[in-house]
């Protein structure tokens, strides 16, 4: 993780944090004509529309449609690797008939996470994501309803190669000399 991912993860869960966060996630597959991208406004309350147009890393501005949806980060514990989780909740029909085609092949849905902060100028000042979580797979997914649920994993299985046991992680304890 990035000093700049760490930072941002700390000022997300820090209370009293002023600022709002945009946070969105591009769903592509080979079967979507364009992909998916949805976008969720986190904090104070923006005026915004069913959707949102948000510039990328390659300064392209695309639009996002507005959307909740919960999204867990796959990772590494001290007992092996954490599953990484992705829940798209009142999906419209047209997402969902999108989402539906895609199970039908055989071949991933690939995902990014984006996320913007909002300063006081609001929405129409943002520039570059402030934070990318690129090569996400959007498998085992199922679908109910308006909703889709399924486990997010890293391409490269990066989540997966990761040491386990009691002597994975450096510990103030077991390696005193680190923290001096």
């Amino acid at each position: 993780m990035s000093i700049y991912d760490a930072a941002m993860r700390e000022a997300n869960s820090s209370g009293g944090f002023d600022k709002t966060v945009v946070q969105t996630i591009e769903l592509s597959h080979v079967g979507f004509t364009v992909p998916v991208r949805l976008a969720m406004v986190i904090g104070e309350p923006q005026e915004v529309e069913s959707v949102v147009s948000l510039r990328l890393e390659d300064n392209s501005i695309v639009d996002h449609a507005l959307c909740f949806f919960s999204f867990i980060r796959p990772g590494a514990e001290k007992d092996g690797p954490t599953e990484g989780r992705l829940r798209i909740d009142g999906a419209s029909s047209q997402i969902y008939a999108q989402l539906k085609s895609a199970l039908d092949y055989d071949e991933p849905i690939r995902a990014t996470v984006r996320e913007y902060v909002i300063g006081s100028a609001g929405l129409a000042a943002l520039g570059k994501p402030n934070s990318v979580i690129p090569g996400l797979e959007f498998e085992e997914a199922s679908l109910d309803g308006a909703s889709a649920e399924g486990k997010l994993e890293y391409v490269d299985g990066s989540n997966l190669n990761v040491p386990t046991g009691p002597n994975a992680f450096f510990d103030r304890d077991n390696f005193p000399t680190l923290y001096t």
